[in-house]
């Protein structure tokens, strides 16, 4: 268990360097935020995983299944904005309930940004190493050694608690727990497995703090590092075809109606 989603891939993504992939998601996130049509946030959705596919060799299921917890978060949010979001065009009734059109133009905005961040991030973790991220970040960046340790306990947050939370469902089910496959049952079980996160997320930071201070991290405001992190010309050309394209979009593209966020 690395405790990381990177897998080493011949790859384009894998072969550039880890602060141009982080400049590359950020411009496409924020470009996420301008892209208020639903139609073209599809579109997005439907780019990302193609990039994926052959600019990170990453099976598209793969990067799908990496995000279908949030794809099921977006969906909910799609149909409560219909449900609950004000609007004068309705599309279906039923007794109390009410969807319209706006309020459905509402969640699609909502939940397929969610979707699309997600699977930029999923992208970035997939590709990206993180000790060659803290040492570029160091190196390039001239980001502190400190605050970039804390990047990287960032990253190996979240596929640690994912670890850990198979290794528990496993418990459970040697134990003889059965769990129907109801989606009400499957919350229940999710929900179960909240407290003994965070209770062993407690003890590993706890862990992670003494074994830091056994070794005196952070007595000298500078350290060394064995990895060495180059930047090839792919990675800044990708970042700065990236951010023309943007800027072509806000010129050329069209126009969002950012109230339909509200």
């Amino acid at each position: 268990m690395s405790g990381t989603m990177y897998v080493k891939t011949d790859s384009f993504f894998d072969r550039i360097d880890p602060l141009s992939k982080l400049l590359w998601g950020t411009i496409m996130m924020i470009w996420t935020f301008y892209v208020a049509v639903p139609e073209n946030q599809i579109v997005v959705f439907i780019c990302l995983l193609l990039i994926g596919r052959f600019g990170a060799k990453v099976g598209i299921l793969r990067l799908i299944k990496s995000v279908r917890a949030f794809l099921v978060l977006g969906i909910f949010m799609i149909v409560f904005q219909a449900l609950v979001a004000k609007g004068e065009n309705v599309i279906w009734s039923w007794g109390a309930l009410t969807a319209t059109a706006e309020g459905l133009a509402a969640g699609l905005n909502v939940g397929l940004r969610l979707i699309i961040i997600v699977t930029i991030s999923s992208i970035l973790a997939i590709t990206t190493d993180p000790r060659r991220l803290v040492v570029a970040l160091i190196e390039h960046a001239r980001v502190p050694y400190r605050f970039a340790y804390a990047v990287y306990s960032t990253l190996r947050f979240i596929p640690l608690m994912q670890h850990d939370a198979n290794v528990i469902i496993e418990a459970q089910t040697i134990r003889g727990a059965r769990v129907s496959r109801s989606l009400w049952a499957r919350m229940k079980q999710y929900f179960g497995l909240l407290i003994p996160l965070i209770a062993d997320g407690i003890r590993q930071a706890t862990t992670n703090a003494i074994a830091l201070d056994s070794r005196a991290f952070g007595y000298q405001d500078t350290r060394t590092n064995l990895l060495k992190v180059d930047v090839p010309r792919a990675g800044p050309l990708l970042v700065v075809l990236t951010l023309v394209l943007f800027i072509l979009y806000i010129i050329f593209g069209p126009k969002a109606d950012l109230r339909l966020m509200y």
